[in-house]
């Protein structure tokens, strides 16, 4: 009987007192880096400026309690949590963030109407502005097209190292141009980068590369051409569309063109293909060298070009880029928010 009633007890307890997991569930990278990254966002701009601190630490903790992630995965979720999975860069770029120690993003919205007035916006702003470009003021309105254009401007900074012996701090820059809306010329474009304070690092790549999606009916291509340009080294492509062009000290520009839907049709035995230009995207990177403790501005300005003829310039003085074309009605200018930082 004492037997029968000492089972009884043991069955109780068990029941009432589950038993715990020996072993923690493994992390994911999602959690550590909700646990490690600190976020901060700044919104004294009309678009917000967010920061990601404590990258290094959660790259050496991921490795610790994920030991056989693959790097090029690491980078990759780094690049995706700090809003860059606009563009799929190259493995090389993609893998410098594993060395980051800070990045800064910052995203603005140009707006350029047909008489080339410039508007910056909100996100919020520019999407209701498209949807009244398609659809007019209500949207049981017939549908119509502008030629106005919209981009995003997008900003990041990244702290690769500590105080070096020269006391300067080394950041890599980078500028994403991205159209919202399908421009209506396709001629040579060209996206800049401009920094207020330090010198350029000849020790890193200038990287630049243009993506574009065509569609034809049901079928779709993809377009990307990339370049690398290192002081010294020779240029190297993936194609010889995307050019780096160095006008002046304190910036670095990419020269191109953009690629119409012309190029690219199916295979469909149909008179009527029915073609877009979707998701174009042009993108640079380099690095630069700050003094500790001094600010720095970081800008990205878009050139886009409305005839087939003439070369957009490029100048810039201590307030910033300037382009220039002849006539200046046959370009348009998207210009981001000025991004500023004080080195470590």
């Amino acid at each position: 009987m004492k037997k029968i009633i000492s089972v009884m007890m043991v069955m109780m307890l068990t029941f009432a007192f589950p038993a715990q997991v020996s072993a923690e569930e493994t992390p994911t990278m999602e959690s550590l880096a909700n646990s490690i990254i600190e976020i901060t966002t700044d919104n004294s701009n009309e678009n917000p400026t967010t920061t990601y601190n404590n990258i290094e630490e959660f790259v050496n903790e991921v490795r610790n309690q994920i030991p056989d992630i693959d790097d090029l995965e690491l980078a990759n979720f780094i690049m995706d949590y700090t809003g860059q999975d606009d563009l799929e860069v190259a493995d090389e770029e993609t893998l410098k963030y594993l060395g980051f120690k800070e990045i800064i993003v910052s995203e603005d919205y140009i707006k350029v109407d047909e008489a080339g007035n410039t508007e910056s916006m909100t996100q919020d702003e520019m999407t209701l502005a498209m949807f009244r470009d398609d659809y007019g003021i209500s949207p049981l309105a017939n549908p119509w097209t502008s030629d106005n254009g919209y981009m995003q401007i997008k900003i990041v900074i990244s702290r690769e190292t500590g105080i070096l012996s020269n006391k300067k701090v080394g950041y890599q820059i980078a500028v994403y141009g991205k159209w919202l809306k399908n421009p209506t010329c396709f001629f040579e474009d060209v996206l800049t980068l401009y920094f207020s304070q330090g010198t350029y690092d000849t020790t890193h790549e200038v990287y630049g590369k243009l993506e574009e999606t065509f569609t034809c009916c049901t079928s779709k291509s993809n377009y990307k051409s990339q370049v690398w340009k290192n002081a010294n080294k020779p240029d190297y492509y993936t194609n010889k569309n995307v050019k780096v062009d160095n006008p002046v000290g304190n910036v670095q520009a990419i020269r191109f063109n953009l690629k119409n839907i012309t190029t690219f049709q199916c295979t469909r035995t149909t008179h009527a293909h029915t073609q877009s230009v979707s998701n174009i995207l042009a993108y640079m990177s380099y690095g630069i060298k700050v003094p500790s403790k001094e600010d720095c501005i970081v800008q990205g300005v878009y050139g886009h070009k409305k005839i087939s003829v003439g070369s957009i310039g490029i100048s810039a003085s201590q307030s910033g880029v300037s382009l220039s074309l002849s006539p200046s009605i046959s370009l348009n200018e998207y210009r981001g928010d000025k991004v500023g930082f004080t080195a470590i």
